[in-house]
């Protein structure tokens, strides 16, 4: 009873079957919280340092969290930058605290970064004498209810002109424009590989940090996507002007959320704003099909952003401390750290 830690090599292991179940027991079986996702993650982007945290009461596992260590004594939740938030399976986050003494050698803090409000213990009534709640990103969502029109009806006169102005560019310069959706597992690895080639195209292939079929990361969304299509929970979305790919959006769901993982665009037709012209396209289908109560964009929004959404929360980093008297020499050595920032 109580925590232990154990080594991961690249996935859950024998842990996988109680990690679903945690996860589906606790958040609905979110997403980005799903063995589907979390496994590519560890498999591609693990340093091999990861211990999977078990805690056990009763006989049976009722938690489960990766942390990897940041630098001495302080270890961090497992975050690769391709997860915008990250799971912490427990139901209490007063067990947290017990964690602290358990790890691999002398532990100061916790981190538990990108945190969702929805889908963490850290509630907003937990204000616990060890712990520092600090805002990390503003993220979107828009609610699946009654019909597009009436959502679209309800944007600013801003985005709606805007819209309307990229989509008659578009029109007088092309002859059609058209949605594609790909969902079965052998399209979905054409369409990552689609995504791949375009995103490397642009500015993030020059700068090394794009997905393409030939790195870890194409490799990883590659797989994800496909198994996630296995349980039809997997969308690739694609605008085309004419025969022309222009963007393409992928996504992962459940019954309750599409997710939207990744967005790219032909670079050299920005003046089209194709990339919106295809959030417009999905979001309109997603409210015909009515499959999902939710589109979950998971990023920091700009305000361009903001302007589609229904509902804007905060994602989170939280800090657990061994004591709060650590907890204050932190707050006080930031504090120095900021009040010479303000000097210079």
């Amino acid at each position: 009873m109580g925590w232990e830690t154990v080594p991961l090599a690249g996935s859950l292991g024998n842990y996988r079957d109680d990690w679903d179940r945690l996860n589906a027991t606790l958040y609905r079986s979110q997403p980005f919280f799903d063995s589907r996702f979390i496994e590519p993650m560890l498999k591609f982007f693990a340093t091999g340092e990861e211990r999977l945290c078990v805690h056990s009461q009763h006989g049976e596992i009722d938690g489960l969290l990766i942390l990897t260590p940041r630098r001495t004594g302080i270890w961090s939740l497992f975050t690769p930058s391709q997860m915008q938030i990250v799971p912490i399976l427990l139901k209490d986050s007063a067990l947290l605290h017990s964690l602290i003494k358990v790890l691999p050698s002398f532990t100061i803090s916790v981190e538990f970064l990108r945190q969702d409000p929805l889908l963490t213990p850290f509630n907003k009534n937990v204000n616990a004498l060890e712990i520092i709640h600090q805002s990390q990103a503003l993220t979107i969502t828009v609610t699946i209810t009654n019909q597009f029109s009436d959502y679209w009806s309800l944007r600013s006169k801003n985005l709606k002109k805007n819209h309307h102005r990229h989509f008659k560019r578009q029109k007088k310069n092309f002859q059609s424009m058209r949605l594609g959706c790909h969902e079965t597992p052998d399209s979905i690895h054409e369409a990552v590989n689609r995504y791949g080639i375009m995103e490397s195209r642009g500015w993030k292939g020059w700068q090394g940090t794009s997905l393409n079929p030939n790195n870890k990361q194409g490799a990883c969304y590659a797989e994800l996507m496909e198994h996630f299509a296995e349980s039809d929970n997997a969308s690739v979305y694609e605008l085309y002007f004419d025969d022309l790919m222009v963007a393409s959006r992928l996504c992962v769901l459940n019954s309750d959320m599409l997710i939207i993982l990744k967005t790219t665009y032909h670079e050299d037709l920005a003046e089209y704003a194709p990339g919106q012209l295809l959030l417009h396209a999905v979001l309109e289908k997603e409210f015909l099909r009515q499959r999902v109560k939710a589109v979950e964009f998971y990023t920091n929004a700009t305000p361009d952003q903001v302007s589609w959404s229904t509902d804007q929360r905060l994602i989170n980093n939280v800090t657990l401390f061994r004591h709060s008297l650590l907890k204050h020499a932190y707050l006080f050595k930031r504090s120095l750290r900021q009040n010479s920032i303000i000097k210079k």
